[in-house]
């Protein structure tokens, strides 16, 4: 092992809470999907999701099952932890004007705590040494940077977007 690798290792480790399933941040997705009176089966939603939010998933996977896409999904996933503490400020606050629990807040709070951290470990810890290690192909975790933050805005374009027809079906409701 070395630097690098064990500093992933403690990144993904932490998302899936150090092997306790009520640290894993899918426990507090679910949780917070509870204190919202929503519904925690992944398969209701579904239907409901744009293609273009699945395929950004399919690209984080396609990523990080392949190794010669290595540097690409470093590049990706050194964007999602930079970008992910800005973008759950809103939800966070957009959840406390609900009056949902602090319970069912936490899921944002420790995603905007933990990924400044992930997003410094990203960068100083894995990609800048990755650019030393690999200067000759470094530009390709600027390409997965690239990717992931265009799939991330056009995704989130999709949603927007079929939240708005959502509301316009239900009679134009805001």
């Amino acid at each position: 092992a070395n630097p690098i690798h064990a500093r992933l290792t403690r990144l993904l480790l932490e998302e899936y809470g150090f092997g306790h399933l009520e640290r894993k941040h899918s426990s507090y997705f679910t949780t917070m999907l509870q204190a919202a009176n929503m519904r925690i089966e992944p398969e209701h939603y579904l239907a409901l999701v744009p293609w273009e939010v699945l395929a950004l998933t399919n690209q984080s996977f396609l990523f990080s099952e392949q190794r010669r896409y290595f540097l690409r999904y470093i590049g990706g996933l050194l964007y999602f932890e930079t970008a992910v503490p800005a973008a759950f400020r809103h939800y966070q606050a957009a959840a406390r004007r609900l009056g949902i629990a602090e319970d069912g807040r936490a899921y944002w709070n420790l995603h905007i705590h933990a990924d400044e951290r992930h997003g410094r470990w990203m960068l100083h810890d894995v990609a800048l040494p990755l650019v030393e290690q690999y200067s000759h192909d470094a530009w390709q975790m600027v390409w997965g940077y690239d990717q992931q933050r265009n799939m991330s805005a056009r995704a989130g374009k999709a949603v927007v977007r079929a939240v708005r027809e959502a509301q316009q079906s239900l009679g134009g409701a805001r």
